[in-house]
């Protein structure tokens, strides 16, 4: 959530540290959270955050960051 400053801040650190492009960071407020995510809903992103790994699961909360995190080192 791009409008959320812990989650503003979080993501530009992410981004910050992916020197291999590793992680793909979506706003829920984007066109592209639409057009990525149309079946999850504004508030259900809202209620918690949701990941997808490479091989396709989904991960939520504390899950997402763990595995944010790890993947850029």
């Amino acid at each position: 959530d791009g409008q959320c400053p812990l989650c503003a801040y979080e993501m530009h650190q992410l981004k910050k540290r992916d020197k291999q492009g590793v992680v793909e960071l979506i706003d829920i407020h984007s066109s592209a959270f639409d057009q990525s995510f149309g079946a999850i809903g504004l508030a259900q992103a809202r209620a918690r955050l949701h990941g997808r790994l490479p091989d396709g699961q989904w991960v939520y909360g504390l899950d997402a960051t763990h595995h944010a995190w790890r993947a850029v080192g």
